[in-house]
C-alpha cells in the first residue's frame, strides 16, 4: 500500500510559469491496484490533508474487506440516485450556476437513470453505461456530455463523503473527428446583405453579433454597464460568458455606431442592451427564408444563428489578422479552434494567396512556352484597368480577335469553380489564366460600348468567349 498527500501543478497558459494550487490532493494505491486513485482532500492545510488521506485509505481497505462502513457512506448507499441528483442541483443553484446549465444536467442524468435502470448509487457501473452508449444513435459530442453529467454528480458525491470512488472515472470519450452531425458555415457578403435588410429592428443584434463574435446567450445578457463606447471596448463579465471568464472586447466603429444607436433609443430604467431579447433559433430561421438564404449548401453546412460567429472569425482570417489574434478575439484558449471548427476554408481568398508565390524567374519561360500571353489584350499595348474604356476605343475588333488567335494557357481554376464563386455571392471571384486553343471573339465584361461583340470592363477583366464556356483573364 503506497499513499501521500500532495499539491496538483499546472502551467499558466499565458506566462507559461509553474501554478501551484492551494488545495492539497491524496493519491493512494491499494494492494492489487494498477494505478493510483487520486482525490482532493479539500484542504489547505497539510497536516489536515495527510488525516484525512489515511482515513480514507482506511475507509477504502474496509469495505474491500467487507468490514463495517461509515454512516454516511451506509445511508448514502440506501439513497435514491435521483434523491441525490436534486441535492447536487440544489448546490449548483446555490453556487449561481445557470438555470439552463442545471436543467440540461437533470434530464441528462435523469435520462441514464432510466435507461440503465440505475435506482441506487452501488447500481452505476461502466458495463451498463457502455452499452447504453453502443444503443444509442446520438452524436459523439451529445454521448460525451451524457458522460460528463453522471461523471460531475460522482465527483460531488465523493466530495461531499457519499461516495468512496467514481465508477465512471475511467470510461474513455468518444473520438469526436469525423463524427459531427453538421458544421456551421459563414455567411458571404451577399448573404449578409440579405440578412440585413429583412428586418430593421434585428438588423443592429445580426450587425453586432457579427463584429463583435458574440454568442446569443452573451448578447441576451449583454447590459450598458459592460460597454464603453468612450474607448470602443465591452468588458463581459465572468458570468456572462460561456467559459465562466470575463474578457475585454474591442470593438470596430460599426459596432460602436450600432450601440450609440441603441443607447440613444433605451429607456432609462433599463440596464439590458437588447431589452426586447435576441431573435430566437426559430425566428433566426424565419429571417433566413426571407433572405433566401440556404440553411444547409452544397457541402450540407449548416447556417444557424451561431454561423454568424462562424462568420466573425472567418471574415478575421479573410482580413489577413494573425491567427493569435484572431484567437484572442473570438476568445478561445485553443488555436484549433479557431483555425478549424470556426474558420470556413471555402471563403479564404486561396487563389490569390497561392498567386503571391514566387515565379524562380519562370515567367519568361511561361510566357515564351504560352505564346503571346501578354499581348493578348489591345493587340499587343499595355493597358491599365482605369484606362481600359479609352485604349479599347482605338483598338478594332480585328485587332482584338488577332492578339487572342492561337492563345493557349494555364487555366487556374475551372469555369464551373468561377460559376459557384458567383453563385456565394463573392464580389471578387477566382480569376482564372489564358484559356482556349482557338480564336474567339475578345470581350471585356460590362455595358456595351458600341455594337460590336466586345464591351468594356471597368474592373473585372477580360473574357474569351468560345464554342466551350466563357473565361475571365485578368488585364495586363
Amino acid at each position: 500500500m503506497a499513499h501521500h498527500a500532495f499539491k496538483p501543478k499546472r502551467k499558466d497558459p499565458k506566462t507559461g510559469k509553474p501554478i501551484v494550487s492551494r488545495i492539497w490532493h491524496g493519491q493512494y494505491r491499494l494492494e492489487g491496484d494498477l494505478r493510483y486513485t487520486r482525490q482532493s482532500l479539500n484542504t489547505t492545510d497539510k497536516r489536515v490533508a495527510e488525516k484525512r488521506l489515511a482515513e480514507l485509505v482506511r475507509q477504502e481497505e474496509y469495505r474491500r474487506e467487507g468490514l463495517c462502513t461509515p454512516a454516511v457512506l451506509t445511508e448514502a448507499a440506501a439513497k435514491p440516485l435521483l434523491e441525490h441528483l436534486e441535492d447536487w442541483l440544489d448546490d449548483l443553484r446555490a453556487r449561481s450556476r445557470s438555470r439552463d446549465y442545471t436543467r440540461k444536467l437533470h434530464q441528462r442524468v435523469s435520462h441514464l437513470a432510466h435507461q440503465c435502470q440505475w435506482e441506487r448509487l452501488a447500481e452505476v457501473s461502466p458495463e451498463q453505461f457502455l452499452r447504453w452508449r453502443q444503443r444509442e444513435n446520438l452524436s459523439a459530442k451529445t454521448l460525451n456530455d451524457y458522460l460528463d453529467a453522471i461523471r460531475s454528480l460522482f465527483v460531488w458525491l465523493q466530495r461531499a463523503g457519499r461516495v468512496n470512488a467514481n465508477p465512471l472515472e475511467h470510461v474513455g470519450k468518444i473520438d469526436r473527428c469525423g463524427r459531427q452531425t453538421f458544421t456551421r458555415r459563414a455567411l458571404t457578403d451577399g448573404e449578409v446583405t440579405a440578412l440585413l435588410a429583412v428586418n430593421e429592428h434585428r438588423k443592429t443584434i445580426y450587425l453586432l453579433a457579427l463584429h463583435t463574435g458574440l454568442r446569443h446567450g452573451e448578447l441576451r445578457s449583454l447590459r450598458w454597464s459592460d460597454v464603453n463606447l468612450h474607448e470602443g471596448f465591452i468588458r463581459l463579465r465572468a458570468e456572462a460568458t460561456k467559459a465562466k471568464r470575463g474578457d475585454l472586447l474591442p470593438l470596430t466603429a460599426i459596432a460602436r455606431m450600432v450601440l450609440r444607436q441603441l443607447q440613444d433609443d433605451a429607456s432609462p430604467l433599463g440596464d439590458l442592451v437588447f431589452t426586447g431579447g435576441v431573435p430566437s433559433h426559430h425566428t433566426f430561421a424565419a429571417d433566413l427564408e426571407k433572405a433566401r438564404i440556404p440553411r444547409y449548401d452544397h457541402r450540407n453546412f449548416k447556417v444557424d444563428f451561431h454561423a454568424l460567429r462562424t462568420t466573425f472569425i472567418t471574415n478575421l482570417a479573410r482580413a489577413g489578422v494573425p491567427q493569435r489574434q484572431a484567437m484572442a478575439l473570438a476568445r478561445h484558449t485553443d488555436p484549433k479552434l479557431t483555425a478549424n471548427l470556426y474558420t470556413d476554408q471555402e471563403a479564404l481568398p486561396l487563389a490569390a494567396a497561392v498567386d503571391k508565390l514566387p515565379d524562380y524567374g519562370m515567367a519568361n519561360t511561361t510566357e515564351h512556352a504560352h505564346g503571346r500571353s501578354h499581348e493578348m489584350v489591345a493587340a499587343g499595348h499595355r493597358m491599365s484597368q482605369p484606362d481600359a474604356r479609352r485604349r479599347l476605343a482605338e483598338v478594332t475588333e480585328d485587332e482584338l480577335n488577332k492578339a487572342v488567335a492561337g492563345v493557349s494557357g494555364r487555366q487556374h481554376a475551372t469555369p464551373t469553380d468561377t460559376e459557384h464563386k458567383w453563385s456565394r455571392g463573392d464580389s471578387n471571384p477566382r480569376e482564372i489564366a489564358v484559356s482556349g486553343s482557338s480564336a474567339g471573339v475578345l470581350t471585356l465584361i460590362g455595358t456595351p460600348a458600341s455594337d460590336s461583340s466586345w464591351r468594356v470592363g471597368t474592373t473585372t477583366g477580360i473574357e474569351l468567349t468560345n464554342d466551350r464556356s466563357p473565361c475571365v483573364f485578368r488585364s495586363v
